[in-house]
């Protein structure tokens, strides 16, 4: 019987990698925005500033989409090659 860790894999990297890619994304571009944030706080010298988790929501979803877009238009379900 597969154990859980293999199920995940499989399905996570193997029919499913699109959605591993696009969530992996919009992590990554979450993860640079904050970084990038506390950076221009402290090049500032204002660190009463707070958090701007609207932006880095707006960057987290442009990251989701610009994969997403990316993977749909090399998906080409019909190809009459």
């Amino acid at each position: 019987m597969p154990s859980l860790v293999n199920k995940l894999r499989d399905a996570f990297f193997g029919r499913h990698v699109w959605i591993t890619n696009t969530v992996t994304s919009g992590g990554l571009f979450a993860i640079g925005d904050a970084a990038q944030q506390q950076i221009e706080k402290y090049q500032h010298g204002d660190k009463d500033t707070a958090f701007d988790y609207n932006r880095n929501d707006i960057l987290s979803d442009k990251g989701q989409v610009s994969v997403f877009e990316c993977i749909s238009r090399s998906y080409q379900p019909f190809s009459f090659h």
